[in-house]
């Protein structure tokens, strides 16, 4: 079953003729015909009576043609969401981050896309890091900005820029003697005080 054969299909239901159907489609008449024909066989049933002057649906051409017109449509929708996107003239980005996707250079990038494609829209999830990479992998999202060390071999990673995070603590806390501190340390006094230090860009 070709679309070429639905297509002519769907003219002569329309048009009620063979001959007009061929017109309409500029085309030779016995093209649509054959065309018809061996949809018929393949299907196993008749779906035109030819017997009067105008040809008409029987009974199993008309629930025939009732699936094929929402096929067809189906069909023109998906070809045109395809070619809008293709132009960036519409569509929805889905787009993961992280808590810390706060950083200046992610700001200066989401608004720098929002500028060049003001009619692309922007479904931002936010989730760790584990359950953004878990989506992607799911083809839940489209793109997710993270943060941290990443290592699956199924996605591909971009490095988009480093910046310093500063912790922010009280001069009592022990994080006030480190010069340097790990994303781990960081989880970690997270994990053990049930809340994380401040931290600021």
């Amino acid at each position: 079953m070709e679309i070429r054969q639905l297509e002519y299909f769907l003219m002569v239901s329309k048009v009620n003729s063979f001959t007009r159907a061929a017109e309409r489609l500029y085309v030779s008449q016995p093209a649509v015909t054959n065309a018809v024909r061996s949809l018929e066989d393949e299907l196993g049933i008749r779906l035109f009576d030819r017997s009067q002057k105008h040809v008409l649906l029987t009974t199993e051409g008309k629930i025939f043609c009732a699936h094929v017109e929402k096929l067809m449509q189906g069909i023109s929708n998906t070809i045109n969401e395809i070619n809008a996107l293709k132009d960036l003239n519409s569509g929805v980005l889905r787009l993961g981050s992280t808590p810390f996707v706060g950083m200046a250079s992610t700001v200066r990038l989401l608004k720098g896309f929002t500028e060049s494609y003001p009619n692309i829209k922007i479904s931002l999830c936010e989730d760790t890091t584990d359950n953004l990479q878990k989506l992607l992998l799911e083809d839940g999202l489209d793109a997710a900005i993270l943060f941290g060390k990443l290592e699956l071999n199924a996605l591909s990673y971009i490095e988009l820029s480093r910046e310093e995070l500063i912790v922010c603590c009280s001069r009592q806390h022990k994080f006030r003697r480190f010069n340097s501190i790990s994303t781990v340390e960081l989880r970690d006094e997270n994990c053990s005080r049930g809340s994380s230090p401040r931290t600021a860009v």
